[in-house]
């Protein structure tokens, strides 16, 4: 009995059961063809099913773009209130001294300070804090309260002992450290460490004493390099620009690490100033013995005012390119430190409750100010005296 042999041919198309995702793969699904022979198996052919079109393909948003679109105006004038405070707090302090221009001793060189204490805060605040983010906002208050009660007291005690004793740099310290606390949180003022040493600087007795120590031999080296009719201790003196250059490599080693890189800052400071100030004198008085003009320019303090304004706000601003340059590298690589716009960030996550630091930091300026008028009673404010 003849029988035939015949193979059932399957013609339903497997479906996946769900759809698969765009970025997935597609895998060949094979099918069974009819045999050729009656006795040979049923070889398969791949076909393909075609898919819906694809989306179109996104670039992925850099983290950078996320943050920066984050940030916004009424941010970033928030966070400038606190650098605003403090400058309203410590401006009848240092109007105190402004007056006085030029100072006996070369002492109108601790003018620099703020400009000084706010570099080198800009370029801590750059830097990625270490340690746990810890953010506690009732600690931050707590401490403010008593940052400012301690802030008062220093005060009282500055009225007594005039604002180049010690209490006077306790009170700009301390009155700093509590705006800083209310408006940035206490993680900031960890940050900020090395601007309030700078701020420490302000304290006239060891500068006092210092200058009083080398003057003689400072006066007997510049009559060596220009003798002439100047007197190399008048109007700020020859020491004035030596200051400066020891104030400024003062402050650079607060952003140094390690003990001889710090060294090498402060000696890199004081030779500079050194050389500005062999240069000053040099040429001032070549300028005396033609025209009478520059005795009465060098004993006004002018030629030393001068020559500040023209040089300090130069350096200043090749220090600060430089903080920035630094930045822009690193942000190209993803992990790199620094950068204003991750500083932004940080302080903003650190304060959920910006209108409330915002209206603690202005009414605590605004008291320490009203204090320290009445305090410091000053002729260039013109109010509260």
């Amino acid at each position: 009995m003849a029988s035939e042999i015949t193979h059932g041919v399957s013609t339903r198309i497997p479906t996946p059961r769900s759809t698969p995702p765009d970025d997935a793969p597609t895998a060949p699904i094979r099918i069974p063809t009819p045999p050729s022979t009656p006795h040979d198996e049923a070889p398969t052919a791949p076909i393909r099913i075609p898919r819906a079109a694809r989306t179109p393909y996104r670039l992925p948003e850099k983290p950078a773009a996320r943050r920066a679109a984050a940030v916004r105006v009424r941010t970033c004038l928030r966070l400038l209130v606190v650098p605003l405070a403090i400058g309203a707090v410590q401006a009848p302090w240092w109007s105190k001294v402004l007056v006085q221009w030029p100072q006996p001793g070369a002492l109108g060189a601790l003018l620099v300070v703020p400009l000084l204490a706010g570099l080198v805060g800009w370029r801590s605040l750059r830097a990625i804090p270490r340690g746990p983010q810890i953010h506690d906002r009732q600690l931050d208050m707590i401490l403010c309260l008593c940052l400012t009660a301690l802030a008062v007291e220093l005060l009282r005690l500055t009225d007594e002992h005039g604002p180049g004793s010690v209490y006077g740099v306790g009170f700009l310290v301390i009155a700093t450290s509590a705006i800083v606390t209310a408006g940035w949180g206490t993680r900031a003022l960890s940050q900020l460490r090395g601007s309030l040493a700078v701020l420490v600087l302000a304290w006239q007795w060891p500068w006092e004493a210092l200058i009083q120590a080398v003057s003689g031999h400072a006066a007997q080296i510049a009559d060596v390099l220009a003798p002439g009719t100047l007197d190399p201790l008048a109007g700020g003196g020859v020491l004035l620009p030596v200051c400066v250059g020891l104030l400024g490599g003062i402050a650079w080693a607060t952003r140094r690490t390690g003990l001889l890189k710090r060294v090498a800052a402060v000696i890199a400071g004081l030779a500079g100033g050194v050389l500005v100030s062999v240069a000053q004198w040099v040429i001032t008085g070549w300028a005396a013995t033609r025209s009478a003009s520059a005795v009465d320019a060098w004993t006004s303090g002018a030629v030393n005012l001068w020559t500040l304004l023209a040089l300090f706000p130069l350096v200043l601003g090749i220090a600060a390119t430089r903080g920035l340059a630094g930045g822009t590298k690193a942000a190209r690589t993803p992990t790199a430190p620094g950068g204003t716009l991750q500083a932004v960030c940080r302080l903003t996550a650190a304060v959920p409750r910006a209108r409330f630091a915002t209206s603690v930091v202005v009414t605590l300026a605004v008291g320490l100010f009203v204090l320290t008028a009445h305090a410091l009673p000053s002729p260039m404010l013109g109010v509260l005296s």
